[in-house]
């Protein structure tokens, strides 16, 4: 950037009342034109690379952005989603207000190599799928009316060179956000600066009685005359009363790019920025030539000081604020990454709902939608790149990295709301091949590389923007210290799973509290924790890794305790906000992560509402079975069913079928848990919560389903092998497991063998019937009504892949009723089977179903009989 002799003339404007931001230069347009270019895009996905001139002419698809080509993709198990290159096209003619104009196209985010043309000429290229690009075309674009052809080439395979490299979430390709057209005179506010719009806003000093600003601007002079500009910065306070305003009269030769900060600027008694209060000022920064206006932009201010303390925590305005939050991706069911800029606010809404005030955005930047929710409504950010799992040694990829992350710097540096940058995640998971790395064995050369990487991309913030807190995310392991990677960043962020990935719940603040006295000066961020959890698994006696709702349930409470328990915790981010692709997942439902507080399709779990009762001032009522509602007795027949309730109210009355039941005291966990006695049946249970002359009140229907046949219920499905129970989408209640009684139903020997957590098992939508089995069974019975019967029996083989090497007869009440079943001969490897038979219970009122080994051990995954 070269230096240039600056005149600066300052004047300062002081509260000039009753003058909002609506009446500013009303006399004057706007210089600068601006507008999205979304719709009306034609697609081809193509499996092989070609050139631009080898493009087809037919088998476009007419799209719109956001767009990505991965929505529809069905997995399988040996493929995930579509890895390739992607053609965009888009015929624009410009519109009159852009005559003599300069022309720039704004791409805020492609996945994740994109090469841009303009009438059949490559304007740019840009890598990295996360941040935003913008391409000069002027001197490429039709003008006078004439069509322009706009070409995008989006590459989303795998580059050794271009993080993420791997990750616990999916890279959707496409051009998956906005794409803006914008129109500048030829002297402007740089476009160019990393993908910013020119405009740098610091707060060196705030305090409660005052503030400091410096505004940096990029003038960029594309012209072939010298001039002499007046730059304007104007401060508008969050009513939109101007509060202050700075003039600098600069000249600026031709064809030359500046630099200019103001003196700095003090605003007295600010109105601080805060989570309760997210007070935004805004600052309106002009170019005026021979006093005509030829550009303006606009930037959020907020203004907050911050510091933090390994021994109390994180402290904003001078107060200790106890940062509890979530982690969020981006990704919608249906949608993939290509999200509508109502859908990011709508998210971050849910997140302040539910009493968070801290984000981690997980584990790339986002879209600029987001950054602006979370500064109006209040949270405060944790932002990074994609740098995950494991690194490739190469200059090329350090670079690559810097990139982004001068990227995200310079385009989200004026939003308040950040207060951490990150930039790696769990860096050690993986060794140098992309393989899991269990043994921690790893070359020195490579454990050195990392550091120094780290220790690069660190300076890069501080050089940059030193106000603001760097970060970094590790697993549990070892080598974070011994590789002194835990000492380079400001805070250090730990994702801990004790309790689901290993060990208990208790062990989570045994282990940090550990830590805290080992490493009395470091700050520690709990950058995830979570359980997962499928609303169709329920249990009385969840279990850890069973995907049941009440584990998750038992596993967020007993976390939220031990965290509010520790002030000296900077902060805490649930795993995750919502649940997200993932496409080498599988759980109880492929390629998707699990643990959110809401559903893909963004329904609020019941969880969800336990942190709105622990958190939140407002009255919160929640019975969390909404998605438990479908119910069956237990192995000993009570009649007695467990609920929960969260809630805020120190007393909740309770409700049976509109008939007052018991008054209930709420202890300080918020927390309610009792039983009711309730017959087969449906039944509405209320709970009800006043406050003064309001009552705040939640109900669920429930319907109490038999677990024998009789002559109301004429089917039983058992989930052969679990604890739990698994409610499919006609709300069938597959039981849980349990040995034969007379009288009732069940098994005779064998063992169960738990969830395989990364095996996909085809053909089937209820994976978690045979996600789980019992290996060795002798025999499945139950006692029904004499009559004429319908017995499934669902099988998947997990453990060989190979005919032959397990085969077993099937009797039904003596008779043959599957001779010699080979699954992997007649099925496949991890292949759903599923056959039906037809027998009578005759007068001993009973079907028993044995397995009589030929080779290996028996199986069955799931069993269900229906009354003809």
């Amino acid at each position: 950037m070269k230096n240039t002799k600056i005149s600066i003339q300052i004047l300062l404007l002081f509260v000039v009342m009753n003058l909002n931001v609506s009446n500013i230069s009303a006399n004057e347009s706007n210089p600068r034109t601006r507008f999205t270019i979304n719709d009306n895009w034609r697609f081809f996905f193509s499996d092989s690379i070609l050139a631009l001139s080898e493009l087809p002419a037919k088998g476009w698809q007419q799209i719109n952005l956001p767009h990505t080509w991965n929505i529809n993709d069905t997995p399988t198990d040996t493929s995930t989603y579509r890895r390739g290159i992607g053609w965009y096209k888009k015929q624009l003619r410009l519109p009159s207000s852009t005559d003599g104009k300069r022309i720039f196209l704004h791409f805020e985010g492609a996945n994740q190599i994109s090469d841009v043309y303009v009438n059949e000429k490559k304007v740019g290229s840009h890598i990295g799928g996360y941040t935003a690009f913008i391409f000069d075309v002027s001197d490429f674009i039709n003008r006078d009316d004439r069509a322009n052809t706009i070409t995008v080439r989006v590459d989303n395979r795998f580059n050794k060179n271009v993080p993420p490299l791997s990750a616990d979430f999916t890279f959707y390709g496409g051009i998956y956000r906005d794409v803006w057209l914008t129109a500048t005179n030829s002297v402007h506010f740089s476009l160019e600066d990393y993908g910013s719009n020119g405009i740098y806003i610091s707060t060196p000093y705030v305090s409660a009685e005052k503030a400091q600003i410096v505004i940096e601007s990029i003038l960029r002079n594309q012209s072939n005359q010298n001039e002499n500009l007046t730059i304007k910065h104007t401060v508008y306070s969050p009513s939109g009363e101007i509060k202050t305003m700075q003039e600098i009269n600069v000249h600026v030769k031709a064809y030359e790019q500046n630099s200019l900060k103001t003196k700095s600027i003090t605003l007295d008694d600010p109105k601080l920025w805060s989570p309760d209060n997210p007070n935004l000022y805004s600052v309106q920064s002009e170019i005026f030539a021979e006093g005509k206006l030829i550009d303006r932009v606009f930037n959020p201010l907020g203004l907050r000081w911050f510091t933090m303390h390994a021994d109390s925590g994180f402290f904003l305005n001078g107060k200790h604020l106890k940062l509890v939050g979530t982690n969020r991706h981006q990704d919608y069911k249906g949608l993939g990454n290509a999200l509508p800029d109502r859908l990011h606010y709508n998210d971050l809404k849910m997140i302040k709902d539910a009493g968070f005030n801290f984000v981690r955005l997980a584990h790339y930047p986002q879209d600029p939608a987001v950054l602006e929710a979370a500064d109006k409504l209040g949270l405060i950010i944790w932002e990074e790149i994609p740098i995950v799992n494991y690194v490739t040694q190469s200059q090329m990829f350090a670079d690559n990295s810097a990139t982004m992350l001068k990227e995200m710097l310079h385009q989200h540096y004026n939003h308040p709301s950040i207060v951490f940058w990150g930039f790696m995640n769990e860096i050690f998971l993986h060794d140098a091949d992309g393989n899991r790395n269990r043994e921690m064995n790893l070359p020195d050369e490579y454990l050195e590389w990392i550091p120094e990487l780290a220790g690069t991309l660190n300076s890069v913030i501080k050089k940059f923007d030193p106000a603001r807190k760097t970060v970094m995310a590790a697993h549990h392991s070892d080598l974070y210290d011994k590789t002194g990677l835990t000492g380079i960043t400001d805070a250090m962020g730990f994702n801990l799973y004790q309790g689901w990935y290993s060990s208990k719940f208790e062990h989570f603040g045994e282990f940090i509290d550990s830590m805290h006295k080992n490493h009395p000066d470091r700050n520690i961020i709990i950058s995830e924790y979570g359980a997962g959890s499928d609303e169709r698994i329920h249990s009385n006696k969840p279990v850890r890794f069973d995907f049941s709702s009440e584990y998750q349930q038992n596993y967020h409470e007993s976390y939220l305790k031990q965290i509010q328990e520790r002030d000296y915790l900077i902060a805490t981010a649930v795993w995750a906000q919502n649940d997200f692709g993932s496409d080498r997942r599988i759980d109880t439902k492929a390629k998707l992560n699990q643990k959110g507080l809401q559903y893909y399709d963004r329904r609020p779990k019941d969880i969800y509402y336990y942190y709105q009762a622990a958190l939140r001032d407002k009255p919160v009522v929640h019975i969390a079975s909404h998605d438990w509602t479908t119910r069956c007795p237990s192995i000993d027949g009570s009649k007695s069913y467990p609920f929960k309730i969260y809630s805020n109210f120190s007393q909740l009355d309770i409700f049976i079928d509109g008939i007052f039941f018991q008054t209930f005291e709420v202890d300080t966990s918020n927390i309610l848990n009792f039983n009711l006695q309730l017959d087969i049946g449906k039944h509405e249970i209320e709970a009800r919560g006043k406050l003064g002359n309001t009552v705040h009140s939640d109900h669920v229907l429930v319907d109490v389903v038999s677990s024998a046949i009789d002559s109301h219920y004429a089917e039983i499905a058992v989930n052969v092998g679990s604890d739990g129970q698994f409610i499919d989408a006609t709300q069938m209640v597959w039981q849980n497991d349990r040995p034969f009684v007379d009288g009732a139903f069940g098994y005779e020997g064998g063992e169960p063998r738990p969830i395989s957590g990364s095996k996909l098992v085809l053909g089937t939508e209820n994976e978690p019937v045979y996600q789980t089995y019992r290996e060795g069974i002798h025999s499945y019975s139950f006692h029904v009504p004499q009559g004429c019967y319908e017995v499934e029996l669902c099988f998947a083989e997990f453990v060989h892949q190979s005919a032959g090497e397990r085969m077993m007869d099937i009797f039904i009440n003596g008779n043959p009723a599957w001779k010699g079943l080979d699954l992997v001969r007649d099925y496949g490897y991890l292949q759903a089977a599923c056959r039906k038979f037809e027998v009578e219970s005759g007068n001993s009122k009973r079907i028993e179903i044995k397995f009589v080994p030929n080779k290996g051990k028996t199986i069955l995954n799931g069993v269900c009989i229906r009354k003809k």
